[in-house]
């Protein structure tokens, strides 16, 4: 086999991993998802509550849910909009009106206002935290 075939061969086989790997990546990111995320308040449990989904409990084993899954900065955004500290749009952006209403809510619950998502600020805000997959 010739070096020049060889090389191909290789390129090829590192394009396939690459590429499998930024799809993979690009999947199970749930912060590239740009949709608007808003659900009927027949959803909520409360005004102050974090937004979750209800569960209908006949879904199956290993069966994906076909209710859109929203990431944390915009569950936190929907709870700071309820409470009336963030007036923004609702997506998976972390950006300075989010941080500058996170303050605020920080400082209005005796916490330090960093504007940092933290595990407190989710509690606080009622977010129940999700297990990262490995």
């Amino acid at each position: 086999m010739s070096a020049n075939r060889l090389s191909w061969i290789i390129a090829t086989l590192v394009v396939l991993v690459v590429g499998f790997l930024v799809f993979r990546t690009l999947r199970n990111d749930t912060s590239t998802r740009t949709a608007s995320m808003s659900m009927p308040r027949s959803e909520t449990s409360s005004p102050g509550s974090a937004m979750t989904p209800r569960s209908s409990g006949s879904d199956t084993a290993g069966a994906r849910s076909s209710a859109p899954r929203t990431s944390s900065v915009e569950r936190a955004k929907l709870v700071l909009k309820e409470g009336g500290y963030y007036d923004g749009p609702i997506n998976g952006n972390y950006d300075p009106p989010m941080i500058e209403a996170l303050k605020r809510f920080q400082a209005d619950k005796g916490m330090k206002p960093t504007g940092y998502l933290d595990p407190k600020t989710y509690e606080a805000l009622g977010i129940p935290l999700r297990r990262q997959r490995p």
